[in-house]
């Protein structure tokens, strides 16, 4: 279809707000739906831009198969000879780091909140088979309400859902140079995405609990190799680095001030190798139960039950018939939800139904392919 008839078709649903970038193309522009008052994000991709054009794929697919309050709606989208149309919900949120540097020191009870609500995002994504390989304080935003957003769905890869040798979750593409960005992340080989944004996870994390970050330069990271300037990214780390991998040390500002729950997930999410690197399942496993109930449980509970059938991942192919008190899923033989922990995470069951429940509160919806 013609351009320009594609963009007035398009175009005469939306009002756009007067102190929006003319151009479309970009970041996008601020607008408002006619039928139901509700603001979106415009946004025109030039085909003859690869990267871009790509990343709105990329998007468009990601948000057509993952379905959640966290993440940003994909309202609608439609392609000509030369563009990619797409409108997006927008939210009126801030950024984390915005948010953090406001309010820092955050509480007790919003530390618990946001990294639950982080946790059963990642999830989400996860269990239809994509990653988020750009996980920052800039990529995630919190609501009036208080409720933690992920965004830049650009930066979301689908990842291997068959294991190779040693290695799933397999991804070769790669995001950003600096500490948000995992160390294997700065090589030349495909690498685990899964345990790649845990490490991205951490850095928030740490930043969540100290409001800064300048502390996790002690680490063996790329990024500081050659001091606080934009690093050279996919080249490989020195020896001195590889050494000091065998002892990653994370320093706090005020050490007593974080949360020891927090110490212990933030210390096995910024493990610089990635074989020791905590797996999702087993850093939730470490938030307060009294807060990790309910609607951000169930994500957590189908990503273990996803690797089990799907036989990808650390919790495949584990023995169906095991007793109520025993490992239902587990990391490196550290117990994460076990059935009767299980009958805590899913509240008026009983004991003898909890074998039931994984059956059928965490029964997957059939993972979807990026292109269809």
């Amino acid at each position: 279809m013609d351009d320009r008839i594609e963009e007035e078709e398009l175009l005469r649903h939306y009002v756009l707000e007067e102190t929006s970038n003319p151009n479309l193309e970009g970041v996008g522009q601020v607008a408002t739906n006619i039928w139901d008052q509700t603001k979106v994000l415009l946004r025109r991709v030039p085909k003859n831009d690869t990267a871009g054009f790509e990343a709105a794929r990329r998007q468009i697919a990601a948000l057509e198969a993952v379905s959640d309050t966290s993440i940003p709606r994909l309202i609608e989208w439609r392609e000509s000879q030369s563009h990619l149309w797409l409108v997006v919900e927008c939210r009126d949120d801030v950024s984390l780091d915005e948010y953090v540097r406001a309010h820092h020191p955050l509480s007790g009870d919003e530390i618990k909140s946001f990294v639950t609500q982080l946790f059963a995002g990642m999830a989400v994504i996860f269990n239809e088979g994509f990653a988020h390989l750009r996980i920052t304080n800039h990529t995630l935003s919190v609501s009036q309400s208080g409720l933690l957003n992920i965004n830049d769905f650009g930066y979301v890869h689908p990842y291997d859902l068959e294991k190779s040798g040693d290695l799933y979750a397999a991804v070769s593409e790669r995001h950003g140079s600096d500490v948000y960005t995992a160390p294997e992340v700065f090589g030349n080989i495909k690498y685990n995405a899964r345990k790649a944004t845990m490490w991205s996870c951490g850095v928030v994390l740490y930043f969540m609990c100290t409001g800064q970050i300048d502390r996790l330069s002690s680490l063996a990271h790329p990024a500081f190799d050659d001091g606080p300037d934009t690093p050279a990214p996919r080249r490989k780390m020195s020896a001195a680095s590889q050494q000091a991998l065998k002892v990653p040390v994370v320093t706090y500002p005020d050490r007593f001030a974080v949360p020891s729950y927090m110490r212990d997930i933030i210390s096995k999410m910024l493990q610089v190798e990635p074989t020791r690197r905590a797996e999702l399942l087993e850093v939730a496993s470490k938030v307060p139960k009294e807060i990790a109930v309910g609607k951000q449980t169930r994500p957590l509970i189908q990503l273990a039950w996803h690797d089990y059938k799907s036989h990808v991942g650390p919790y495949a192919g584990l023995d169906r018939e095991i007793s109520d008190n025993s490992s239902l899923f587990s990391f490196g033989g550290t117990s994460v939800f076990s059935r009767e922990s299980l009958s805590l995470l899913l509240p008026g069951r009983r004991r003898s139904s909890i074998g039931r429940a994984v059956e059928t509160e965490a029964q997957p919806t059939r993972r979807k392919s990026l292109w269809r």
